[in-house]
């Protein structure tokens, strides 16, 4: 699955056109220089990241950079979520919960045949 149209959030701030080698290059500074090990991706490299991603396939780009399959959903249903509000209608209250009454049945046989 693509980010194609997903990441409208991350402003392009740059002209330059981003390379993988770009990419590669940050992504290993930043691995070398991160204090601590859960230490999450910083959103510029993620912006490179989609930049990319939106020319290439994403599963090879993120191979070769090191991001896992994980990593990269996460950071998708991140921007999913952040995209789109939920919405809640102001006329239609939310109903916690409904009874359901138990309908008499429609039709009643006379005899119930035997099945044996």
């Amino acid at each position: 699955m693509s980010f194609d149209n997903k990441i409208s959030e991350f402003p392009r701030s740059t002209s330059k056109a981003i390379t993988l080698d770009d990419v590669i290059q940050s992504m290993t500074a930043w691995r070398a220089n991160k204090s601590t090990r859960g230490e999450q991706i910083p959103d510029d490299i993620w912006e490179s990241i989609f930049a990319l991603v939106d020319k290439y396939p994403d599963m090879p780009v993120c191979s070769v950079l090191g991001v896992t399959k994980m990593q990269f959903q996460r950071k998708m249903d991140e921007l999913r979520s952040s995209e789109v509000p939920p919405r809640q209608s102001a006329r239609i209250p939310a109903m916690d919960f409904c009874e359901a009454r138990e309908a008499p049945p429609s039709y009643k046989p006379e005899r119930i045949p035997a099945t044996n």
